[in-house]
């Protein structure tokens, strides 16, 4: 219990809030069930207000699985499974959650805000809700909309057929065209599918501009491509700089402090590619790129 609530303590606290909207969370949480060591659960009753902004799978082997939600009013739910050894916490006050048996705490930051978790097992499947707040909810309001949420737990089918495909469901939002590689190099799995919309679609302060960041990882290594609207991202330039074409498109590779950066620009859509790979691999993927289609056009095109 002890690792699971400072796990929740720390990115609930430290972590920060994300602006990231993530699109095609089933198809989420179904793709790190694939992965995880133990059964996937995801949720079909989200708070009001909230919106999924990502799912993550920690550890290697995978045994941890976090997914965060944000309210525009600044609240923030995480959802944490895992294999459920050694929970126990002694200082834990009981509730239960549908038919089984839980627990929950109260903790509070230097900032005043307040962090309700609860935690239970489901099966073979430890499960640790947290919700930050400012503290204005009277306490059992709170535990009430983590009870509802965690009830809503649902085993995830790993082979189950998905009505979404992310990379669609992002092009679909997307007001410029979303790209995505045909080739990986070998153990490389699409891990998330993010769209972030513009500054004032959503009235906050966030800096970046519209995008969409997909994120490929194999057991050691990771490939980071976002794609922005045209002109949004320039050619690198300077020393260490390569200039190249990929798919017919202009482009340039930069490495800068062991990390390598490609751009490219596609007309129509820039595209920056990031990772721990070998430089012939980045332009190997940048050369596969090809467009996503959608099922029907978008409304913002």
């Amino acid at each position: 219990m002890a690792r699971w609530v400072c796990l929740l303590f720390f990115l609930l606290f430290a972590a920060g809030t994300s602006t990231d909207t993530a699109v095609g969370g089933n198809d989420l949480f179904a793709a790190a069930s694939i992965r995880a060591t133990f059964p996937v659960l995801e949720p079909s009753a989200i708070p009001a207000g909230f919106v999924l902004a990502g799912v993550e799978l920690l550890g290697n082997p995978p045994d941890t699985l976090v997914a965060t939600y944000h309210a525009p009013d600044g609240r923030s739910l995480f959802l944490m499974e895992g294999e459920p050894d050694g929970l126990s916490c002694p200082e834990c006050r009981e509730t239960t959650v549908g038919a089984r048996k839980a627990s929950y705490r109260l903790d509070r930051a230097e900032d005043g805000s307040r962090l309700v978790s609860l935690v239970f097992v489901v099966d073979r499947t430890g499960i640790s809700a947290g919700l930050r707040d400012d503290g204005s909810l009277p306490e059992a309001d709170v535990l009430s909309i983590l009870r509802e949420f965690a009830a809503s737990l649902q085993p995830v089918m790993a082979a189950a057929v998905r009505e979404k495909d992310p990379l669609q469901e992002a092009a679909r939002q997307a007001s410029f065209p979303i790209y995505a590689p045909s080739w990986l190099p070998q153990y490389f799995t699409l891990r998330s599918v993010t769209y972030t919309p513009p500054p004032d679609a959503t009235g906050s302060e966030q800096v970046l501009d519209e995008q969409v960041p997909l994120v490929y990882e194999d057991p050691v290594k990771s490939i980071s491509l976002a794609v922005r609207g045209p002109g949004r991202v320039k050619l690198p330039s300077g020393p260490g700089t390569r200039k190249l074409t990929a798919g017919g498109w202009p482009a340039a590779v930069q490495e800068t402090d062991g990390r390598r950066l490609l751009v490219v620009s596609t007309g129509d859509a820039s595209i920056v590619l990031t990772g721990t790979v070998q430089e012939d691999t980045l332009i190997h993927i940048a050369r596969s790129l090809r467009r996503v289609q959608t099922d029907a056009p978008s409304s913002t095109r």
